[in-house]
């Protein structure tokens, strides 16, 4: 059984990464950020919404997706499974590590920067995907969503070195990025 992880901010690319993963390899997969707005919506005493900072929904949702990760060990030793979202913390790896020994997790969280933001934008517009949650958002939406996901991605980056986890500042249009993070990710240890 491997776990492979796929982590960061906001439209940081973690989806196009996963898509292009589960195309190359029939990885079974879960989308986390489905997962957790399923849980924003049916769980209403946790008073979380689509404008929760993503730290705080990730440190709620914690003890159900550690939960369901160790069921999925327990129940399905020999499955290998792929995993995506905002709500995936590197921490949130380190305790698995710790937790199962000897089981193969890998995790990569995908990030960016203010220098990236132009592009990105003009990703966002040109993107007409279905889960281009921002497609038809004003300018000043947008701009918000990209400036909170710098913020995160800081964040982020930190906590990755602190746990001696892979951070990549990710353009997800660039093929050359692409590349090299799924070759990291999917890396035999």
């Amino acid at each position: 059984m491997t776990l492979y992880f796929i982590g960061g901010a906001t439209r940081a690319g973690k989806s196009t990464l996963a898509r292009r993963v589960i195309k190359k390899t029939g990885l079974p997969f879960l989308h986390l950020d489905c997962l957790m707005m399923g849980l924003i919506l049916g769980v209403k005493a946790w008073k979380l919404d689509g404008e929760t900072d993503d730290m705080i929904r990730a440190r709620r949702m914690w003890p159900v997706l550690k939960n369901l990760i160790g069921t999925m060990i327990d129940d399905t030793p020999e499955q290998d499974y792929l995993f995506d979202g905002v709500i995936f913390l590197p921490e949130h790896l380190a305790e698995l590590q710790s937790k199962y020994q000897g089981k193969k997790m890998r995790g990569v969280w995908l990030g960016y920067t203010k220098d990236s933001l132009a592009e990105k934008k003009q990703m966002i517009m040109n993107d007409k995907s279905a889960d281009n949650w921002l497609r038809n958002k004003t300018d000043e939406r947008i701009n918000k969503v990209l400036n909170y996901g710098v913020s995160k991605s800081r964040q982020i980056k930190r906590r990755c070195e602190k746990f001696g986890l892979p951070y990549y500042d990710f353009m997800p249009n660039c093929e050359k990025d692409l590349l090299k993070v799924e070759k990291i990710l999917l890396a035999k240890s």
